[in-house]
């Protein structure tokens, strides 16, 4: 993008930026309004999107038409972006392409005929819009806010840089491809999700041809049968609590245009779109969401602040509230911890955790992960499609089912660029420690007893004394294989190790 095209777009972002501010009644958005944010592509319909998720069970939000718009390029240029980007032998293996589109963010969508008689989709890539979203991206540059209402400004670096790498990573079709086929090994097992197939020999950097999903959108599921909308519900929170708990990657962008319903005579299936933005989880933070959200974990407040920073929270900006914490967890457990059905509409979820924290809820905000924005645009989305189909299900029984079932599912490596691993998981969320035990006893009897939050696991050094750990080399165990161990194996519940000292016994466990 040359210099001139750079400033040429940034007036039109501030134009569109006074549009927006003069128009803050977002049901009433001029049509011009949504022109401009449909004609400049990249972050603005993005944002866009974003905004669509929150009221995407009201009729009259405009944003939602911004998902799957049908204001796209002609016909004529797609193919020529198409025939530049694939070349002529690639070309020739399609029978016909639909003159019919729609527009997204990053690159638009037709529907194809192969040879083969197969429907597909086929995603070209706007050309310079990568070089747009980075001259964007720069022009938002001087965003800053407010920590509790204090006069300094708290930086945003980390979520600036974090919705660059996101929205960056969406222009990589050749990343997206090989999403789609870890997706379709994670769904391998759970055949209420489907995603495309990609087809690698007519895709490549700039194009992304996979195979076609028919559905109906979530306004027309809401004027399904009882029954049909009580699974496709329990069909998302399913696919929601496997993304983030057993695979730790999930679909970070639940625009309604990104979702399909069907009605199968096997029963409901979701057909999942467009995996650009995806995110995945450490194993450290899955762990730790799920000690937050299952009801049958007994947590103090030690263990909640040593939760929220295993899920990367700020240590500094969440200690004000260290006691607070408590309560947050218990608001976020509400569903799961519900006898029978849970009402989604009671939950009330942000309103609940900013009525708890009072002005210290501005610290709880600042504290979280950038890495998060992902999960939690998840969350709001999965909140609002069970709010618009306004059925009541029970989340402890599908948390047991997807905690029961772990160990079918498969957990994806990958080992370089070309080559992916699959290893066979056993975890079992159920057999996760929250505990870390230390107990000294002399004569049978309890001399010393400890309790201590189960990361503190990884600083054995830090906890035992000097010749503790040296009588524990003494007998054959290696203090720094057991932390080792313990990385490898995470934070299993079990025996670390006993050991003679003098005339006391030393154990560790995890609890």
């Amino acid at each position: 993008m040359s210099l001139f095209e750079q400033l040429s777009r940034n007036l039109e972002l501030a134009k569109l930026g006074l549009q927006l501010s003069q128009n803050r009644a977002e049901s009433e958005l001029p049509e011009h309004v949504l022109d401009a944010m449909a004609s400049l592509k990249g972050l603005p319909q993005k944002f866009a999107q974003v905004l669509s998720i929150k009221g995407m069970n009201s009729d009259s939000n405009p944003y939602l038409e911004l998902t799957e718009s049908r204001r796209i390029a002609p016909f004529e240029q797609y193919l020529e972006w198409l025939h530049s980007a694939l070349g002529e032998e690639a070309m020739a293996k399609f029978e016909s392409l639909s003159p019919e589109g729609s527009a997204a963010s990053i690159g638009q969508v037709h529907s194809a005929i192969l040879k083969s008689g197969e429907k597909v989709a086929v995603k070209v890539q706007y050309p310079k819009v990568k070089s747009a979203i980075e001259s964007d991206l720069n022009a938002i540059g001087w965003l800053s806010a407010p920590i509790a209402g204090r006069a300094h400004k708290f930086s945003l670096e980390a979520y600036k840089s974090e919705l660059r790498r996101s929205l960056l990573l969406e222009t990589d079709y050749r990343n997206e491809l090989k999403t789609l086929l870890r997706f379709s090994r994670y769904l391998k097992n759970m055949d209420s999700v489907v995603v495309p197939k990609p087809i690698e020999e007519l895709s490549s950097d700039r194009v992304l041809t996979m195979s076609w999903i028919q559905g109906a959108h979530i306004n027309e599921v809401r004027n399904w049968s009882e029954e049909a909308r009580t699974q496709v519900a329990k069909t998302l929170l399913s696919l929601y609590l496997h993304s983030w708990l057993v695979w730790g990657e999930g679909h970070a962008d639940p625009h309604p245009g990104n979702y399909r319903f069907r009605k199968l005579p096997s029963g409901i299936q979701i057909g999942v779109l467009d995996f650009g933005c995806t995110l995945t989880l450490a194993d450290s933070a899955r762990s730790a969401l799920y000690r937050l959200i299952e009801p049958d974990i007994t947590l103090n407040e030690v263990d909640a602040v040593e939760t929220f920073k295993a899920l990367g929270f700020n240590a500094e900006i969440l200690n004000p509230l260290s006691k607070k914490l408590l309560g947050v967890a218990k608001i976020l457990r509400m569903p799961f911890a519900a006898s029978g059905s849970f009402d989604i509409s009671t939950w009330r979820l942000s309103e609940r955790i900013s009525e708890h924290l009072g002005e210290e809820k501005w610290n709880f905000r600042y504290a979280g992960p950038a890495q998060l924005i992902g999960f939690i645009r998840a969350t709001v989305g999965l909140i609002q499609y069970l709010k618009g189909l306004e059925m009541n299900i029970s989340w402890a029984d599908i948390l047991k089912q997807v905690s029961d079932n772990a160990s079918n599912y498969e957990s994806i490596k990958h080992h370089g660029e070309q080559q992916t691993q699959i290893l066979e998981t056993n975890h079992n969320f159920s057999r996760d420690a929250s505990h870390l035990k230390i107990q000294v006893t002399q004569d049978n009897k309890t001399k010393v007893q400890i309790t201590l939050p189960a990361s503190a696991a990884y600083e054995l050094y830090e906890i035992i004394p000097e010749e503790v750990a040296a009588s524990i080399l003494k007998q054959g165990n290696n203090l720094d294989e057991i932390i080792l161990g313990i990385k490898k194996e995470g934070l299993r519940k079990r025996l670390l190790f006993q050991s003679e000292y003098t005339d006391k016994r030393v154990s560790i466990e995890l609890i």
